[in-house]
């Protein structure tokens, strides 16, 4: 299968976009290292989360899964604990191929949705990027 849109990463980004896809009815892929959520999910999950419209606040994991249960409705298909490997364009065949841990893909498009991973404190970032 040709997919329209392959979605590398289902946080919160990668879900959104695949809720626009397929709002335009195109036939949308995700596929997710870990699980489908990102961070709100997995990093955060009792954490409450105070900044996102329309909720005075809403724990991380039912937020995470609010986005999963949103673009499974939609009819986007999740792929998780799937860490892409490799993409490349196919110039002849006019698509990018998708080469993951367990299967490769092809798609006329391909939204890389990664986030930032896991925060790091701003002073080990310092110290990682000072000259010696």
């Amino acid at each position: 299968m040709i997919w329209d849109t392959l979605i590398i990463g289902a946080g919160p980004a990668g879900l959104s976009a695949a809720l626009f896809t397929r709002m335009r009815r195109m036939s949308t892929l995700l596929l997710d290292t870990a699980v489908a959520g990102g961070q709100l999910a997995s990093l955060y999950p009792k954490k409450p989360v105070h900044d996102y419209p329309s909720y005075t606040y809403v724990m991380g994991e039912d937020l995470g899964k609010n986005f999963v249960d949103q673009a499974n409705h939609m009819g986007a298909e999740i792929h998780e604990r799937e860490h892409v490997t490799m993409i490349r364009r196919d110039d002849d065949q006019n698509l990018i191929r998708v080469t993951s841990t367990k299967e490769e893909y092809e798609a006329r498009t391909v939204i890389v949705a990664t986030g930032g991973g896991a925060a790091r404190s701003s002073r080990r970032c310092r110290s990682r990027t000072s000259p010696t």
